[in-house]
């Protein structure tokens, strides 16, 4: 399945870009640096300063007034100073189409992803994902869209991991001890996403989304199946001509076969608009989660200033 996936996109892009009528790529530079008090988010609380390097492409590939195919890639790369570096690279094509007379939006899209993680090398993966999304307006203030999206991941690095069996003594009568083999388990994960966003435009300068979702992470490594249910809402101010001001929240629930963990996210972000091409920006996002073992819990807090370029 992963193959064929992986040769149909390949095929698509390679006939998409060779009909291509205008090359017109849109692309966005961000750079930031800010500091993590808990790089891998554990009790134990290791901090460390970051830089972030990201940098991602459209390239239209057929557009009408109804409809469009768009090309796209992505990379991203954290540098934690103290610890190790996390980097992620992404290449997709979306299919954009509006219908009933604008009421309706739809999307689809397909991807490839490859992410590494020196802080944690069990984390490394290659994934497959494909999506579609649809927005239905209600008029010019209030929308709805439906999101459902399929990840299908292999992780790169097997995992370790121990068995406890039964020592015989020598006449094998009897248990003596015990012994413990180790051995190495392949980890692939597929996962579903399914979500229904509100979105609320009170003027210009104001708007809101809140976003109610549902994850289902099926994993040849039991220990990592869970299902997870969310809620986030978002808010949007322009307070000036220049500047603009982001709040956004989440309150999640997973569900393993171990018990139930929750995680509460706060953030907010200042944008000044420095030129039509250039933002500037700082950023603060505050995390808890809490889980049955204590080790498993922690707070993240993590502060950042960037720049933005769009061409």
């Amino acid at each position: 399945m992963r193959q064929l996936v992986v040769t149909a996109i390949a095929t698509v892009a390679m006939v998409l870009l060779a009909l291509a009528p205008v090359w017109a790529i849109n692309a966005n530079l961000d750079l930031s640096l800010g500091y993590n008090d808990n790089v891998d988010e554990t009790s134990a609380q290791q901090s460390s300063a970051f830089t972030i390097y990201s940098f991602a492409v459209e390239q239209p590939i057929y557009t009408s007034a109804n409809y469009s195919i768009t090309g796209y890639a992505s990379t991203y790369y954290r540098d934690h100073l103290r610890l190790g570096d996390q980097w992620q690279a992404t290449a997709g094509l979306a299919a954009w189409q509006r219908l009933l007379n604008g009421r309706l939006h739809a999307t689809l899209f397909a991807e490839l992803s490859r992410y590494a993680d020196h802080i944690d090398i069990d984390d490394e993966r290659d994934f497959i994902a494909l999506g579609s999304s649809w927005q239905w307006f209600f008029n010019e203030k209030l929308s709805t869209t439906f999101a459902l999206s399929y990840e299908d991941s292999r992780y790169r690095n097997k995992i370790e991991r121990s068995t406890t069996g039964a020592q015989q003594n020598s006449n094998n009568r009897g248990q003596a001890g015990s012994t413990t083999s180790r051995s190495s388990m392949q980890r692939d994960d597929t996962m579903w996403l399914l979500s229904t966003t509100l979105n609320y435009r009170f003027s210009a300068d104001t708007e809101t989304g809140l976003t109610i979702s549902y994850r289902d992470n099926d994993s040849t490594l039991r220990v990592e199946s869970y299902t997870e249910t969310g809620l986030e809402s978002h808010w949007r101010y322009r307070l000036a001509k220049q500047w603009r001001l982001e709040l956004w929240g989440s309150h999640l629930w997973q569900e393993y076969r171990y018990g139930q963990e929750r995680n509460w996210l706060a953030a907010t972000r200042l944008n000044w608009q420095a030129t039509d091409a250039l933002t500037l920006y700082i950023q603060l996002d505050k995390q808890w989660h809490t889980a049955p073992r204590n080790a498993d819990c922690y707070t993240e807090t993590v502060s950042q200033c960037g720049v933005s370029w769009s061409y």
